[in-house]
């Protein structure tokens, strides 16, 4: 189950009725309706997603079965690196130079890996998989290009203003460190009324600009962080 974090107790309109198949099946399993059939559940989520399944009244997990994902280390996104160019681009040469400018560019996040992998998979066949300096440069620029489109679609629902409310909270919090709610919410409240900050506050949880760390909360995509604050901390 992708997106859990849309999880959702009201009955939505159509065309959304699987939202109440999903939540009918996630009733049936909790309660053991499903007999003789072994289920295996994975939900994957942004950080809203613990608060969705308690919304269903499904509240006990085992802590050893949940896993917050986040940036994969070095040597292993250096190595998803060669083995996506060595194997499906066919490069020829020294993949080193390459590796090392687009790991230190994706700073682990998948999302960012696969965006750099396409462009260079792409840029590898174009040039017969040799990789040149010029081929280096256009995989840079197509990735950047990728990344600003993905946080572009994280925040396409919000306003501008709100994104600037959230940018100024932000602004002297270094990537990846903890923020504090109600930095965020004094920020909000310049602007909007409670009401509307409380609704602001949760959609940033459900878009994944923001995620719960322990008793605070984080933007979980330190490059995210970092475009948000120069984009909107100053206008």
């Amino acid at each position: 189950m992708d997106e859990a974090q849309r999880l959702m107790t009201t009955i939505p309109p159509s065309p959304h009725q699987y939202f109440i198949n999903a939540t009918k099946f996630l009733n049936a399993i909790h309660n053991g309706k499903i007999e003789d059939r072994p289920v295996i559940l994975l939900a994957a989520g942004l950080g809203a997603t613990a608060q969705a399944f308690k919304r269903l009244e499904i509240s006990r997990f085992d802590p050893d079965c949940k896993i917050n994902l986040g940036m994969l280390k070095k040597e292993t996104t250096r190595a998803i690196l060669r083995d996506w160019i060595e194997k499906d681009g066919r490069a020829k040469g020294d993949m080193d130079p390459w590796i090392d400018v687009i790991a230190e560019a994706t700073h682990g996040w998948p999302q960012h890996i696969m965006t750099y992998v396409w462009a260079a998979l792409r840029q590898l066949e174009a040039a017969d998989g040799n990789m040149t300096s010029e081929g280096l440069k256009t995989v840079m620029e197509e990735g950047q290009k990728g990344r600003t489109g993905f946080y572009e679609a994280r925040v396409e629902e919000f306003e501008s203003q709100e994104l600037r409310c959230i940018a100024r909270a932000v602004a002297d919090v270094k990537p990846g460190e903890r923020i504090r709610k109600e930095d965020i919410v004094d920020s909000l409240l310049h602007e909007f009324s409670r009401d509307k900050v409380e609704e602001v506050f949760t959609l940033a949880l459900h878009k994944g600009v923001l995620d719960k760390w322990k008793n605070d909360y984080v933007i979980p995509i330190p490059s995210m962080h970092e475009w948000l604050v120069s984009n909107y901390a100053c206008i």
